[in-house]
């Protein structure tokens, strides 16, 4: 079994290791975590990086140093989403769409 999780932020991962714990004692193999935010203050960084979790995937809304990267971490651009729904409220345009599944806007990976 596996484990997928999503949250809004993340700022010491205290919450994040908590259960990341609770889902190896209860059987899960690999788990991966979606954060929109990541703050990553004090120890968060090598806390993520000494824990089991497989990957954690945030995006650039919050700034990530280089130095608080690691293999562990990835992360997402919003660059190009923030362009479309700024230029589709300029003219006038449906935000919406955005959000269709099939919409072609790339999401880059630092």
């Amino acid at each position: 079994m596996n484990a997928v999780m999503f949250d809004d932020e993340i700022l010491t991962g205290g919450s994040l290791l908590e259960l990341i714990r609770a889902l190896k004692e209860n059987g899960a193999n690999e788990i991966y975590a979606g954060i929109t935010h990541g703050i990553l203050s004090e120890n968060a960084v090598q806390r993520i990086a000494d824990s089991e979790l497989n990957e954690l995937v945030i995006t650039n809304t919050v700034p990530l140093p280089p130095e608080k990267r690691n293999d562990k971490i990835t992360v997402l651009s919003v660059a190009e989403l923030f362009a479309e729904a700024i230029k589709r409220i300029h003219q006038g345009e449906s935000l919406s769409d955005i959000f269709n599944l099939k919409k072609d806007i790339k999401v880059e990976k630092f």
